[in-house]
């Protein structure tokens, strides 16, 4: 097959990557009304289908990875594809980071930690938690994953298949030794060596990337029996692969019923729990009597600019409903553990 017919576009691969944006838009704006039905919202007990999305969307983004990473190391030799790969990924995470990190929130908790803790205290801890939870959105993900396969990219089928079956296991066995507990924000022997204990995280957080290379490294062996084959042939493979995946994947996840019941777990997870409850009690005193005089204001000032105490009111009751919805998307995760 030549350059030009491996580097060719896969429209049905442009047409499911239109479908995953789509999925992204419907599940981001369902995800908080109640309307909806909840298999179209993310969730920590069951895979609904907004837990599809993200996957899928990796996964597309492997096809691609492979797709140019065949004509860019011809093209560039392994020394430059490596590094022109190491730098547009890095360009990726740069840009989610400058979205999704550096805002208006961020300077707020900084003067609010500064006023308590010093700032040494606090770069080192804004440090952890940036790397332990803070920089991982979609476009971080792929790029940080995108550099962890470089040295596999460009190998062959069988190197990457065994790739696609090595990180998982990495990545089972860190959540067995410590993982699970750091990621949720409890005691683990990890902490003793990294700070925001109490942060929990989002998208799998710093060992995240091993668990992602996954649904990468199967676009990438996607592409590959794709480029070899007839579409009739390879439609028939991916599709006995695929029904093959989704029953393992089901036995797979009847193991955790082995440890239904872990005494230790529910002990430190009610503990952490009735914090949480007693911290959104707080919230909800301290935000109350903020929201009944704002909105006594806005009807004042119905038809005028909002006053000093209006907009001083504002910019105290942002700050208190995030943490708010923080600490009860918190409470609401703890339900599912142990």
């Amino acid at each position: 097959m030549s350059s030009a017919a491996k580097s060719a576009r896969v429209v049905s691969m442009d047409q499911y990557r239109g479908y995953t944006v789509a999925g992204m838009f419907l599940v981001n704006f369902v995800g908080h009304l109640a309307a909806f039905h909840y298999v179209l919202k993310h969730n920590s007990g069951f895979f609904s289908y907004a837990d599809s999305i993200m996957p899928a969307f990796i996964f597309c983004a492997g096809f691609s990875y492979r797709l140019t990473a065949i004509r860019r190391f011809s093209e560039m030799g392994a020394a430059g594809a490596c590094w022109s790969y190491f730098r547009r990924s890095l360009a990726l995470v740069m840009v989610s980071v400058a979205i999704f990190t550096f805002n208006a929130d961020l300077g707020r908790s900084w003067n609010q930690s500064v006023n308590v803790v010093g700032l040494p205290a606090v770069l080192s801890e804004f440090l952890f938690e940036f790397l332990k939870a803070g920089m991982w959105e979609v476009l971080s993900i792929i790029g940080m994953t995108q550099i962890l396969l470089l040295p596999v990219i460009n190998r062959d089928f069988k190197v990457r298949l065994i790739a696609a079956v090595v990180f998982p296991l990495l990545h089972l066995l860190f959540s067995w030794s410590f993982n699970y507990d750091f990621a949720n924000g409890l005691p683990n022997w990890f902490n003793n060596f990294f700070g925001a204990h109490d942060k929990t995280v989002w998208d799998g957080g710093l060992f995240g990337p091993l668990a992602w290379a996954l649904p990468m490294l199967a676009g990438t062996l996607t592409y590959d029996v794709i480029a070899a084959r007839s579409a009739t042939k390879s439609s028939g493979i991916l599709f006995a692969v695929s029904v093959a995946l989704m029953f393992g994947g089901y036995l797979t996840n009847c193991l955790s019923r082995l440890y239904d019941d872990n005494p230790a777990m529910q002990a430190i997870t009610k503990q952490k729990e009735e914090a949480l409850i007693t911290r959104e009690t707080e919230l909800k005193e301290k935000l109350t009597p903020l929201e009944e005089e704002l909105k006594d204001l806005q009807r004042l000032e119905k038809d005028s600019p909002p006053s000093e105490r209006r907009t001083t009111l504002m910019r105290e009751v942002r700050p208190i409903r995030k943490e708010l919805k923080l600490v009860q998307r918190q409470i609401g995760s703890l339900k599912n553990i142990a």
